[in-house]
């Protein structure tokens, strides 16, 4: 079996996270009935954009961490301090 590798993200790694987050949270979310495609898609949009990735990535409470299976990310952790 292959080893995980858990690393702290870097700046680069935001246009990556913000990929994998946006798909990974609409498949979590998108069959909800209580969430409106509509509302669902703005929602996303504002949230999981490079930008708004790299500004949480900047920001010293929020650390993501990545998970990664022969250097090939497979998930990934985001935790708030406080």
């Amino acid at each position: 079996m292959s080893e995980i590798k858990i690393r702290k993200a870097a700046i680069e790694d935001a246009e990556m996270l913000a990929d994998l987050s946006y798909k990974t949270f609409w498949d979590a979310f998108h069959a909800h009935p209580k969430n409106a495609p509509e509302d669902l898609a703005d929602y996303m949009a504002k949230a999981f954009n490079v930008g708004q990735i790299r500004r949480e990535l900047a920001d010293e409470s929020s650390i993501f961490l990545v998970a990664e299976i022969e250097n090939e990310t497979v998930g990934y952790a985001k935790l708030i301090v406080g």
